[in-house]
């Protein structure tokens, strides 16, 4: 009940702070990550990655990176958004999405942090949690 209150209490702040559509098109940025990475559209998870990200990750990095880790934990399956918040001392800047995420061989949390770039919604940093990545 206290997440759920910390949670809800959260996202009224952001919503106060900058407007729901804001956090609407934030939400869909990140969500069409995972939509993309579920369809195997490598291209469309990297076109979703903010300036910063293209400059020090090429596209066959970032494709070689996200092979490794289907190869390890299966198809994702399916996905949820757990939760969807301001990234602390950012002025609602950046935002961070956890979804619970079922792969063909393993569970996963991953946590994508997306933020604005120009008019544009990008995703600027992710973390996959899973048993399956030990080692990697």
């Amino acid at each position: 009940m206290r997440i759920c209150a910390v949670m809800v209490t959260a996202l009224a702040l952001c919503l106060s702070g900058c407007g729901g559509a804001q956090v609407k098109d934030a939400q869909q940025c990140a969500d069409g990550f995972l939509k993309s990475f579920e369809i195997g559209d490598m291209q469309g998870m990297y076109q979703l990655l903010s300036d910063g990200s293209k400059a020090v990750m090429s596209y066959d990095q970032f494709r070689t990176a996200h092979l490794t880790v289907l190869n390890r934990l299966g198809t994702l399956l399916d996905w949820k958004r757990t939760g969807f918040s301001p990234v602390p001392d950012t002025g609602n800047a950046i935002f961070l999405a956890t979804y619970d995420c079922n792969f063909g061989n393993y569970k996963a949390v991953i946590q994508l942090k997306v933020r604005k770039q120009g008019k544009v919604w990008t995703l600027v940093g992710y973390n996959y949690q899973s048993e399956g990545l030990r080692g990697l």
